[in-house]
């Protein structure tokens, strides 16, 4: 009886589907990086991101295209994000085209955060994906600004991206994070909680500077906090043959 009881435990933890959180994580530590790549426009090292990126999306599509049968939006979305990946691919191998190759894995990002959102996926990094595109948009607006062209529309925009983040950025706080399925060890972990409370100050920093209104200290303010999204952001890409 107890041989039979193994055989059957076995049988059904091999039609156990794989743990598509801890799958998620693996993609993302080759899309982060295929990203800004791409977006940096570095040709070479764009390619090496992007070969690795189609080797962990054929795994990640092949180990889940079928998980949800009951749920044909599942399939539909996966077949259209590998459409997605399949155009970037052709693509990277143009300095020309590396700009579009980012903007095709933004929305391939974008996505697996709306598809797993659709089916009540919990995964902790879909917020760091969210919060990316206003903060993104918050860093270009002041980059684009010195103290004497930056306007009241200027500040109002700054003002608004700002509370998008934070609520964003309270909203990851609030969810359970499991270092095992991320792939974390202590000291990633350590620089995770670090990252996420230094990024809390300067978003704070950021709205003091615009309660009080002084240009110089908004821009300041606003041009650091990217960079300290980027810090966090970056722990969750897979960056060992790359720079």
């Amino acid at each position: 009886m107890r041989k039979f009881g193994l055989v059957v435990l076995l049988a059904l933890c091999a039609g156990c589907s794989r743990d598509v959180i801890r799958d998620s994580a693996e993609l993302d530590r080759a899309l982060i990086p295929a990203i800004e790549l791409a977006a940096a426009r570095d040709p070479l090292l764009a390619r090496t991101a992007m070969d690795e990126l189609v080797v962990e999306w054929q795994r990640f599509l092949e180990r889940h295209r079928d998980d949800r049968p009951d749920e044909p939006v599942w399939r539909d979305w996966l077949d259209a994000v590998d459409t997605l990946v399949m155009d970037a691919d052709e693509l990277a191998d143009s300095t020309g085209t590396l700009g579009t190759v980012a903007e095709y894995l933004i929305d391939m990002r974008m996505m697996l955060v709306e598809l797993r959102d659709s089916v009540g996926l919990d995964y902790w990094t879909d917020g760091l994906h969210e919060l990316d595109e206003p903060l993104d948009d918050l860093h270009r607006l002041a980059l684009a600004r010195d103290s004497a062209s930056l306007g009241a529309a200027d500040t109002d925009r700054l003002r608004e991206l700002q509370h998008e983040a934070q609520a964003i950025r309270e909203e990851i706080e609030q969810q359970e994070f499991d270092p095992s399925r991320y792939g974390f060890d202590a000291e990633q972990e350590r620089r995770r909680d670090h990252s996420m409370e230094r990024l809390g100050r300067t978003l704070e920093g950021l709205e003091a500077a615009l309660d009080a209104g002084e240009r110089r200290a908004i821009l300041t303010a606003a041009r650091t906090v990217r960079p300290d999204f980027l810090e966090l952001y970056r722990l969750f890409g897979d960056w060992r043959e790359l720079p």
